[in-house]
């Protein structure tokens, strides 16, 4: 959509000098070239990062923000040493969610979670699971290659397209997110399903619309308890999330105890 500047007084004189010594053909001309030129000399994504440290704007507001892919963004993170704002690090949060996640028969995941799950668990993220995974268009676009094949392969087969959502636009700008976290968030508050989300920001702002949120340290715990992944597969997975700087309530080893999942899951006595 297009944005109109006014100008006037001091700058529009300086304009019509611009224009008027043939440097530049038209005052749009000039304005365009001056905001390339100011875009170029600020630091964006050191600004972005800021923001985000603290609890600003989400993850993925920061990555579209930038310009720069998820991998990109932590990337970049890890090199100015800052931890991303991922995960739980209280157990009494993951009881909370795998019990949402026992009564849910789908769930609405945002991008960078089932990305991340993706890479985790593979193939069983996108079948052989107790509940259908929801991802709307604005994220399917913004998955990497082998995750949005997965993704592909499974419609209508344990995985759904969320379409019809509205009002994204202005939902993302008054919550400082990207549009892709934007529409989860919408479709999990019109489908009444719980949202998969890890980013800090994105989680808070579900809650205060009312969804529940569920995050991927729940939910492999959950999926170990149920049997739908062992010990190794789950070890595997909490080294994964530990490495991309993800807060974790136990160390990978704990999480990753059998018997441990079925106690927060109540399926046996503590």
């Amino acid at each position: 959509m297009p944005t109109t500047i006014e100008i006037d007084g001091y700058l529009e004189q300086k304009l019509d000098v611009l224009v008027s010594t043939g440097l530049y053909a038209t005052k749009t001309e000039a304005v365009r070239d001056a905001i390339r030129r100011l875009v170029q000399q600020v630091d964006i994504v050191t600004i972005l990062m800021n923001m985000y440290r603290k609890g600003k704007v989400s993850l993925g507001y920061c990555a579209e923000a930038s310009d720069l892919s998820f991998d990109e963004t932590l990337l970049v993170m890890q090199k100015k040493g800052y931890r991303p704002r991922l995960g739980v690090d209280e157990l009494g949060f993951v009881e909370k969610e795998v019990r949402t996640l026992d009564s849910a028969d789908s769930v609405v995941f945002e991008g960078f979670t089932l990305g991340v799950l993706g890479d985790c668990l593979g193939d069983k993220m996108f079948s052989g699971k107790p509940w259908r995974v929801q991802i709307t268009q604005h994220q399917v676009e913004h998955l990497r290659l082998e995750i949005r094949r997965g993704v592909l392969s499974k419609l209508n087969n344990g995985v759904v397209f969320v379409t019809g959502i509205r009002s994204v636009d202005e939902f993302a700008s008054q919550n400082a997110i990207s549009k892709g976290e934007a529409a989860s968030i919408l479709a999990a508050s019109k489908s009444g399903s719980p949202l998969a989300a890890d980013d800090e920001k994105v989680r808070l702002t579900a809650e205060r619309a009312g969804v529940s949120v569920v995050g991927s340290v729940s939910i492999v715990l959950y999926l170990l308890a149920r049997d739908f992944i062992n010990e190794q597969e789950a070890l595997a997975s909490y080294e994964r999330l530990l490495g991309l700087g993800y807060y974790l309530p136990l160390s990978p080893a704990e999480l990753s105890n059998k018997k441990l999942s079925e106690r927060v899951l109540g399926l046996v006595g503590g």
